[in-house]
């Protein structure tokens, strides 16, 4: 099939990636930095280095032209689990339920994208 992947579902891949190396980053921080285990630690961040290379075979023109920050209407959505996190492993596990939920989101929609 040859047809021009739409812009929402660039943005929605944007903003699916951006999400998970960043949850992979806090991740990454607190095995490094809680728990000291240098294993895990690079596990996560050849990871997160394995998921930037992946985005760098995308076009990110199409990928930064899809941005629209001020226009998200998510931006203005808060659930109040959000705000709080009652320690460090807390925020590692909701981190690690966010970078997952990215990866599902980038395997859906990255099927719009190979199926062009």
């Amino acid at each position: 099939m040859n047809r021009q992947v739409p812009a929402n579902v660039w943005r929605i891949v944007d903003a699916s990636l951006n999400r998970a190396a960043e949850g992979l980053r806090v991740c990454e921080d607190y095995v490094r930095f809680a728990w000291d285990d240098v294993f895990l630690c690079a596990q996560l961040k050849d990871l997160r280095h394995a998921l930037a290379q992946l985005a760098q075979q995308l076009p990110r023109t199409a990928l930064h032209a899809s941005r629209d920050t001020v226009g998200d209407v998510g931006t203005r959505v808060t659930v109040e689990d959000e705000r709080q996190r009652s320690d460090a492993w807390h925020a590692c596990q909701a981190s690690f339920e966010r970078t997952k939920q990215a990866f599902r989101s980038l395997e859906e929609f990255g099927k719009a994208i190979s199926a062009s």
